[in-house]
């Protein structure tokens, strides 16, 4: 079973290719990009990501009910984990997430000083 990361981002995709390196993860993952910022996305995100983009801003909230939308309605998805651009995240911490979240409990971790920075939720 795939497990799936979408990837909100409004102005940082050079931030995040920066330090992310596809090759860190296994083949289980499958990585998505929603640009909420109508940026110009660079080649390593167009090249290695399913890229969704909004017409407008339509802020971190409604960016994660974007993702929902697409992950439980459009593609059927069990479970999703959800980061934002500047968001840090390991190998480990994305397997830990996946592993903790359940139909009755959200799992989550921090970066930048808030929880939903990085989380992975089921669909119920």
């Amino acid at each position: 079973m795939k497990k799936h990361v979408f990837v909100l981002g409004y102005n940082a995709n050079d931030y995040f290719t920066e330090w992310f390196n596809l090759a860190n993860y296994s083949d289980e993952y499958q990585f998505y990009f929603i640009d909420n910022g109508r940026q110009q996305l660079n080649s390593y995100i167009t090249d290695n990501f399913d890229v969704y983009t909004t017409t407008t801003n339509i802020g971190c909230a409604g960016g994660w009910n974007f993702i929902c939308d697409i992950a439980f309605k459009h593609m059927g998805l069990e479970k999703v984990i959800v980061s934002e651009e500047d968001s840090r995240f390991s190998l480990e911490i994305l397997d830990a997430l996946w592993d903790n979240s359940t139909a009755t409990s959200l799992a989550t971790t921090y970066n930048n000083g808030f929880g939903y920075a990085l989380y992975c939720m089921h669909r119920d």
